[in-house]
Parts: structure tokens; C-alpha cells; sequence
């Protein structure tokens, strides 16, 4: 474990470990998190072991496009952790990081907030121990780097803690966020529960008392009509043909776990951003236009904000080679 000798960063983490979460949230926390109302990930780009390799590459011109279809942000999964040392300091690639500054400004020259997303770091998840000090150290770089920009631009230290990061994640948390709110006292940080984001274990989760924190949890109910045929899951071929017609019993699995959300919200009074939610393209586009446009209402009724997964790839609300929204995904995230 890297030891942090700075007496007053040891103080403040003493504070946030021990303080209950119930302190009111500042009105940034609630504006920035009203400001992701309506975000679109840009998913299989940044967070891939390298930009390209899963067919994305991100371009200055998406950034317009999404702004143009009134999207309020972005979420930029990013694999720091890919382009990072392996000892100390843990220095970021000069290439990977000024990628990132570039996605920032291109975000902000469209009015659009964005999110910056540590994503698939594997090794955190696999062998948190010896991950600890490096995790910490990559949070303190971007901090730092970061310090100046405005509150449009918000950090997500760890994208669905889940394994063996579980037992340790509100620790793991509680330090990293230390370490951020040393160069950035007041910048929105999201932050979610074990289980890959799963609302069902917000009950885990402890929060320190920070009034600039916005919950986030991950929406796929029910994972077997919206992972059908995915690649990645061993059953997803047995689910092909699964459909969301929007009978009773199908709703009230999508409500029960916005409802979950939405009473945590209001228990610990920090704001709620569904950052994840998508049907894969296997499944019939009625099908997905059907559960994406009832999950985002359930949701905006609920004063949750989202952020659909994802805008061109295997989710994509976006279609590449046609330069065109998929229109009945587009209508389901933007209709009255």
C-alpha cells in the first residue's frame, strides 16, 4: 500500500470514513446532475485496450451530432488504467491524456457536460490490494490536470465495483475521493454500488459526507431480454427472440429497481443518475424502442437522471454508416 504522508489529506479521509451521509446536497451536485439529464455514452472507444480496436474511434463531429438531437452529455469510459506506469507515480501516457483533453474540449465547444469515466481497470477488480496505491495514483494525475475546468466536467472514479474489489469498495472510495478533493474540493464525483452498479446493493453502499456526490446505478432489467445474443455472456444465445411488450409483470421489474433508487436518493439526499441502460442490437428494434422509452420515463418520473448505453456500437442509438439516428431508439430517448 502506498502510504499518503500528507497530514491534512489523512485528515480529511479520517473525516469522510467516519462522518455519516446525510449532509444536504450543494446546488451544484443537484445542477450538474440535472445537466445529465439526457447523456449518451461514448462506449467501445476510450475504454478499449486500444482506441479501434472494438470498431470505434471517436470523431470531433459526433459531438455536434449529440448535441444536435438535444443531449445534454457525454459519458467517457476511459481506460486510464491501460496507459498508466505500473509503479510510482503511475504516470498517464502523454498521448492517452491529451485524447482525453481533446474529448473534453469538444464536449464543452458543443455544450454538452461530460463525464470522465474510469473504466475496465481489470486488475482492481481481479487484485485490489496490490491495485490500491495505483487506482489512488491515477485519480491524484487527473485530479491535478483537471483542477481548472468547470463544473461541466465530472469524475466517476470507478466504473461497477464488483469480485474482489466488493469487500473494500467504500474504503477504496472513501480514499480515492480524499485524494481528488485535495486539488478539487468541490467538483461533482459519481459514485456507485457493488454488484456492477446494481441498485440492489445501494444498502452497501456508505457514502461519505460529501455534499458533491451523485449516485449512480446501471439499468439492463431484464438482462435476458437486453443482453440476448451478446457475445460476452455465455447464455446470451439462449435468449435470442426474447421480447419487452410492456405487459404489467415487465414494467414492474424496471420500476422496482428505480424504486430502489430514487428511496435511496431521498434516504441520503444526493441526486440519482441512471449512467447506464441500453438494449443490445440482437433484440427486435420495437422491442428495444418499447423498453428504452418506458426505462427513460420511469426514470425522468422519478427525478433520476440517464445516460443511454450507448451511441454507436453494439447498443448504438446511433447508426455510423448511414451518419443517421436509428429513429425509433432516438424518438424513445427524446419523445414528450
Amino acid at each position: 500500500m502506498r502510504i499518503l504522508k500528507n497530514a491534512a489529506l489523512h485528515a480529511t479521509l479520517l473525516l469522510l470514513l467516519t462522518a455519516p451521509s446525510h449532509g444536504q446536497p450543494s446546488g451544484n451536485a443537484q445542477a450538474v446532475n440535472q445537466r445529465l439529464s439526457r447523456t449518451i455514452n461514448l462506449g467501445n472507444a476510450l475504454e478499449a485496450p486500444t482506441e479501434g480496436q472494438w470498431g470505434l474511434r471517436l470523431e470531433a463531429g459526433f459531438f455536434a451530432v449529440i448535441k444536435k438531437a438535444g443531449f445534454t452529455a457525454v459519458r467517457l469510459p476511459a481506460k486510464f488504467s491501460g496507459h498508466a506506469a505500473l509503479t510510482a507515480p503511475y504516470k498517464l501516457e502523454t498521448e492517452f491524456i491529451q485524447r482525453v483533453d481533446w474529448a473534453i474540449q469538444n464536449a464543452k465547444k458543443n455544450g454538452l457536460t461530460i463525464i470522465l469515466d474510469l473504466h475496465n481497470y481489470d486488475e482492481l477488480i481481479t487484485n485490489p490490494t496490490e491495485h490500491k496505491a495505483r487506482f489512488i495514483g491515477i485519480w491524484q494525475q487527473i485530479a491535478q490536470r483537471y483542477k481548472n475546468q468547470a463544473n461541466d466536467v465530472i469524475f466517476e472514479l470507478c466504473n461497477e465495483p464488483n469480485g474482489r474489489l466488493e469487500p473494500l469498495w467504500n474504503t477504496y472510495f472513501a480514499e480515492a475521493l480524499s485524494a481528488v478533493r485535495v486539488s478539487n474540493p468541490t467538483r461533482a464525483v459519481i459514485v456507485g454500488p457493488n454488484g456492477w452498479n446494481n441498485a440492489e446493493r445501494l444498502g452497501e453502499l456508505v457514502l461519505p459526507d460529501d455534499p458533491n456526490l451523485i449516485v449512480t446505478v446501471h439499468n439492463y432489467a431484464p438482462f435476458e431480454f437486453t443482453h440476448q445474443g451478446a457475445s460476452w455472456w455465455a447464455d446470451g444465445d439462449k435468449h435470442l427472440g426474447t421480447t419487452w411488450t410492456g405487459t404489467s409483470s415487465q414494467q414492474a421489474i424496471v420500476n422496482a429497481i428505480l424504486d430502489k433508487a430514487a428511496a435511496y436518493g431521498k434516504q441520503t439526499n444526493h441526486p440519482i443518475f441512471m449512467g447506464e441502460f441500453g438494449a443490445y442490437e440482437k433484440a427486435d428494434m420495437d422491442s428495444r424502442a418499447r423498453w428504452t422509452k418506458f426505462t427513460r420515463q420511469a426514470a425522468e418520473g422519478r427525478g433520476i437522471a440517464w445516460g443511454y448505453w450507448e451511441f454507436a456500437s453494439g447498443f448504438g442509438a446511433y447508426d455510423r454508416r448511414e451518419e443517421a439516428w436509428r429513429k425509433p431508439l432516438l424518438d424513445a430517448l427524446m419523445s414528450k
